[in-house]
């Protein structure tokens, strides 16, 4: 899984057991459940820059809201590299998060179909990106590490032309 690097990485973080089970929680979910995805990544996203503030000691009296957040966040350059891009996914992910939670979308993200498991994988790499900038990670979002729930992927083979499934691989899994 692309956010188990935050386990194995040595980031002295506030909320990284909160922020990991968060994240975690939106990758495991892309596929079984594109609802819970999005609002984990979110969820997960509110932990990140609400501890960037805290941990870098500056006053959050006047921040109302997770939009208020990520734009301190950005002012005060507390995001290591590229702070456009972590502007961009960061406002991405709670826009999403947003439409989804407060049914402003007609799309209903609670079913289980292509389209939304694409706009769940979308939002979870979108955070994914916050995060990697956020930490300094160097490693890029890989879809193919997507669990299947509570099913790890072991290794993916690309389809046959004409076999119909979901995506562009078949998957050998774990539990």
């Amino acid at each position: 899984m692309n956010f188990e690097i935050l386990k194995r990485k040595d980031i002295k973080f506030i909320y990284k057991a909160n922020l990991i089970s968060h994240a975690t929680s939106a990758e495991r979910s892309v596929y079984k459940d594109p609802f819970n995805a999005i609002i984990a990544s979110r969820t997960a996203l509110e932990c990140l820059v609400k501890g960037l503030i805290e941990q870098n000691n500056i006053s959050s009296a006047s921040v109302n809201n997770l939009c208020e957040m990520i734009e301190l966040c950005l002012d005060k350059h507390l995001f290591m590299i590229d702070s456009k891009s972590a502007g961009s996914n960061a406002t991405y992910v709670r826009q999403c998060g947003n439409k989804v939670v407060h049914a402003v979308t007609t799309i209903d993200m609670h079913i289980v179909n292509e389209e939304n498991i694409a706009k769940a994988l979308d939002v979870v790499s979108s955070l994914y990106e916050v995060i990697r900038i956020a930490f300094g990670i160097d490693d890029p979002f890989d879809r193919s590490k997507i669990p299947f729930g509570d099913y790890e992927i072991i290794r993916a083979v690309k389809k046959i032309e004409g076999e119909i499934v979901c995506g562009d691989y078949n998957y050998f899994v774990r539990e």
